[in-house]
């Protein structure tokens, strides 16, 4: 079930690369609680990074609460696992 899991994160992540390729400026990506959102954004942006070294990713939130800090310390934490090494998250 996990690779399952993995395999439907990562076509997503690839179809969205494909849709910016392919010229799309905006791309709205909608996935339900649990999904692994913040997993998936975070391989986008390493994909694109790898190919341009001349961009800069915002991540910003609506909530009030700790849902921007929750994404800096994930974006770290997969960092520090040796993942997506052309993120280097701020917490701003």
């Amino acid at each position: 079930m996990l690779r399952e899991v993995i395999q439907l994160q990562e076509r997503a992540v690839s179809q969205l690369v494909d849709k910016l390729n392919g010229g799309k400026r905006i791309i709205t990506f909608k996935s339900p609680t649990g999904s692994g959102k913040t997993y998936m954004m975070a391989d986008l942006m390493d994909r694109i990074l790898q190919s341009s070294d001349n961009l800069v990713f915002l991540v910003s939130t609506l909530s009030k609460g700790e849902l921007a800090k929750q994404n800096y310390e994930k974006f770290c934490q997969y960092r520090e696992q040796g993942r997506f090494a052309n993120l280097d998250p701020y917490l701003i």
